[in-house]
This record gives structure tokens, sequence and C-alpha cells, in this order.
């Protein structure tokens, strides 16, 4: 629908589903498209500019919420978590996408305890009057800029934000150690994040690249072992390892090198901040004893220009490369 000039912007909504007998349907996942198209439905009531990947973002949390089906949501996550360095708003509407995480995140880390009470509010907040007879909504603001200001009132950005849920999504699944995601485990194996590599302590010093770029908002990850086998010699706890990254122009890179002990938790973090107009971070680790590795986790947090921040309209999204050094 065109633009009303009214108060708020508004749009009709209208879905299409499997019939329970089509192959493949039936059950919960019938019960989950149902869920899927009222959730798109609710989520453009709110905010009927939003864009398509925050509408399918949105929509398939609250389908998860509302009709929960573990078969559709192991699909769902396991093929977000096969490609984690893809944009959060990267997917297309119309079927369960595993960028349910992020919003699900939201409300366990920061939320009240009500379902979805973040998600809904951040598309009520950036609902917009596009003016009357406009053949497009103006989809400013966007969640992402109803997410800044509500973060910023609380003396935090969103680059924090992303790095700490980048964090997070690692230890889902069969990784979970219990204190990053709530019913992380359920996901098994569907649920444990690619890692771009992994290397044995003894190899170093490497030199590595990931095999795709990174998306602005997707993550990568790189797992340095530790473990007693992997080790040339003993004596870690005087040892140090040299983490320097390099990355492309305009994106701006958030790091954090996150300890994990040998029942799989984590023990410690160092968060290394990106630099606006520099393309390069470098922090030395120490106080490797006891550890089974380091996760090394990184987040394309968007372009370094402060006046052209992430903006879910700008899809297709440019990709940018990096290469990490590692040395002992």
């Amino acid at each position: 629908m065109r633009a009303l000039g009214e108060r708020f912007d508004a749009a009709s909504a209208f879905a299409v589903v499997a019939a329970p007998a089509a192959p493949g349907r039936g059950g919960c996942a019938s019960a989950s498209d149902a869920a899927y198209a009222l959730g798109h439905a609710v989520a453009a009531r709110l905010d009927a500019g939003a864009e398509e990947g925050a509408l399918a973002m949105t929509a398939s949390y609250l389908a998860a919420v509302a009709a929960p089906c573990p078969a559709e949501e192991l699909a769902a996550v396991d093929a977000f978590q096969r490609a984690p360095e893809r944009a959060l708003t990267g997917a297309a509407l119309g079927a369960l996408d595993g960028a349910l995480l992020f919003p699900w995140y939201l409300d366990d880390a920061h939320g009240t305890g009500t379902p979805a009470q973040i998600a809904a509010s951040l598309l009520a907040i950036a609902a917009q009057s596009t003016p009357a007879g406009a053949a497009r909504f103006h989809a400013e603001p966007d969640i992402f800029d109803a997410l800044r200001a509500s973060l910023r009132s609380r003396g935090k950005d969103l680059d924090d934000l992303l790095l700490e849920f980048a964090v997070a999504r690692a230890f889902l699944g069969s990784r979970s150690d219990g204190a990053h995601l709530t019913d992380a485990e359920r996901f098994g194996d569907f649920g444990r994040v690619r890692f771009e590599w992994s290397l044995p302590y003894a190899t170093l010093p490497r030199r590595v690249a990931p095999l795709r770029p990174i998306e602005p908002t997707g993550t990568t990850y790189l797992w340095l072992d530790l473990s007693a086998e992997s080790a040339a010699a003993p004596g870690l706890e005087a040892a140090e390892i040299t983490f320097v990254a390099d990355w492309e122009l305009p994106a701006l890179f958030r790091w954090a090198i996150v300890k994990v002990d040998r029942q799989g938790a984590e023990a410690g973090r160092v968060e290394v901040a990106g630099i606006f107009g520099s393309s390069r971070a470098q922090r030395t680790v120490v106080g490797l004893d006891g550890l089974s590795g380091l996760l090394i986790v990184g987040v394309n947090a968007g372009s370094m220009i402060r006046s052209h921040p992430f903006d879910p309209d700008d899809a297709p999204f440019m990709p940018h490369g990096y290469t990490v050094w590692l040395s002992r």
C-alpha cells in the first residue's frame, strides 16, 4: 500500500502457507508456518517500513516463542551457525531463519522476562510516518537506530553489543557452558558455530584468513588449541600469545580473545577495541596455564565512517576480509 500520511505508517499483511498435508509439513511445522506468518504481520503493524531482513529476524523469533518446533528451529539455527559471516539481517522473508538468535539474546541478556519484549519495542520505537502518496515507506529510523539510542542511554554502543552476542553464539548447542544463553544446550551439535581455523599451539607462528569475507554485523571465529597433546612443550603458565589483526577499509572490526578452560567454560576475556581510522588491532595475552584453548572472535561492526553506521537498508552488504597473525 502507498503511504497514507497518517500518524504512523500502516500496511496490510497477507500470507500463504503450505497445507498440513504438504510433504514435510504438518504437526508443529504447520503451526510454526502459521506463527511465522502472524509474526510477520505483527512486525509490519509495529513498523510497516521495516527492512525485509529485520522483519524476517523478528518473525522467526516470534514464531519460535509462540509455536516452538524443534525440527524447524534446528534446521534454521544450523544454517545460521554454518555461515556466521552473514549479516544478521541478510535473510529473505518466507521461512524460519536462525537470526532469531539475536532477539533471543537481547531478551535473555537485557530483557525483563517478557518474551519478545525487546524485539517488539525496537520495532515500535522505529515506527515512522511517511508523507502521503510516497511510493515507498521511509524506513528511517530502523531497529538498529533504535538499538543505538537505547544503548547510548546505558553508556554502551552497538559495537559492544554485537561483540557480546558474537561471543555468546560461540557457546551454543553442545559447546554451551551454561553461562551465556539460557537453554542453549537443546540445539546440540546443530548449534555449533563454524570456526574458520583450528590451530595447534605448536604450529605458531601462523597467519590465516577467512574462507569468505565478513558482512557488516557478521562474525568470524578462530580456535587456538592449547591442549596438552597439541602443545610442543609444558610451561604454558609463562607463555604468551601475540595477536595481530588487519582488515580491509572502511570496515571497523571488533575482537575478543576468550580463554576457555578444560571444561569448555569461559575463564576470562580480553577485548580489543576497534579504533576509528585504523585497520589494525594488536594484543598480547598471558595466563594460558590450565586452558584448553583461546577462542578468537571478530565482528564486522560496519563502516568506520561515523556518519554512515550500519543500516539494514544497505543490502546487499559489502563484505570485507581480514588476516590474523598469531605468534608465541
